[in-house]
Order: C-alpha cells, then sequence, then structure tokens
C-alpha cells in the first residue's frame, strides 16, 4: 500500500490564510470572576508560560478568582519587552474589563 500525504487544511485569521498547524486553538472556556463570567484557559496558561519563561511565575489558578493579583500581573505582563507576552496580557485584560450583558441581551 502507498500512504497518502496528509494535508493541512487551511484556516483563516483576520483576512490572511495561515497553515493549520499555526492557528489559534479553540478557546478553553472556565469559570472565572469576570464581567462575562468565563475566561479562556488558553491564554491564561500561555500568559503564564510566556512569563515563567521570563522568571516571572504566575498562578493561573489564582488570577481566575483573585481580581487584584489578576490585574497586577496583567499590568506586570503590559510592561514586558516580549511583544507575545504584551498580547496576551491585552487579550485578557479586555475579559476582566468587559462589560456583561444585560438580562435580554442587551448592554445595560
Amino acid at each position: 500500500m502507498n500512504p497518502q500525504p496528509t494535508r493541512r487544511a487551511p484556516s483563516r485569521q483576520r483576512g490572511h490564510l495561515i497553515p493549520a498547524d499555526q492557528a489559534q486553538p479553540a478557546p478553553a472556556w472556565v469559570f472565572a470572576l469576570v464581567p462575562e463570567g468565563q475566561i479562556d484557559a488558553t491564554l491564561l496558561h500561555g500568559l503564564a508560560a510566556a512569563l515563567a519563561a521570563q522568571g516571572r511565575p504566575l498562578q493561573a489558578q489564582r488570577m481566575r478568582f483573585d481580581r487584584q493579583y489578576a490585574l497586577e500581573r496583567l499590568a506586570q505582563a503590559h510592561c514586558s519587552p516580549d511583544p507575545v507576552t504584551r498580547q496576551l496580557a491585552m487579550r485578557l485584560l479586555d475579559a476582566y474589563q468587559a462589560s456583561p450583558a444585560a438580562p435580554g441581551g442587551e448592554l445595560g
């Protein structure tokens, strides 16, 4: 038998065609004390790994339930010389500052 070469399906991100192996993983939502009630664990763990690589550990579980700790760590990450770390911090900060939807789906 002659095995067929595997093909990677391309995915779209921000209007650009990128290989599937470089696409952002789907969000893994977990409960957190943020306005929306949940946060993307993939972003949390990505930020934890980025900061750990810089010698600044982050407790992802604590980020979910201790708002002051989370905002302090996000500020620290935003001051990082690494652009990926700064981008992760900004994406997570959006979750901590989002306006929760009012009953009925409209912002109140």
